[in-house]
């Protein structure tokens, strides 16, 4: 009989969340957009450092920098290719860059 992962986030830490991306949407919105990379930063840190999986809790180890130049690389190669960059490929960057810096704590 294969276990269940547990998964636990505390429901104090909901409306902290809230607020962050709240400040999130505020920031991207000042910057034109280019504020974003740093509000998914903000957002993932504050999550991963609440979440606790079968008891361990992870860390998010991203940098808003890294998440800008992928960034970048969508919008420029989807305005080049007519957004088929982005259909075929380009929204699967961000969510990979994300998983591959996500550790154990």
């Amino acid at each position: 009989m294969p276990s269940k992962i547990k998964i636990i986030i505390y429901n104090f830490i909901k409306r902290h969340l809230f607020f962050t991306k709240l400040i999130g949407f505020i920031l991207t919105a000042i910057t034109l957009g280019f504020g974003l990379p740093w509000a998914k930063c903000m957002f993932f840190n504050m999550w991963s450092s609440k979440v606790k999986i079968d008891g361990r809790s992870i860390k998010f180890t991203g940098t808003p920098m890294g998440l800008f130049g992928i960034w970048v690389k969508i919008c420029v190669l989807s305005i080049v290719t007519l957004t088929l960059y982005y259909w075929f490929a380009g929204y699967k960057q961000v969510a990979k860059y994300v998983d591959s810096h996500i550790t154990w704590a």
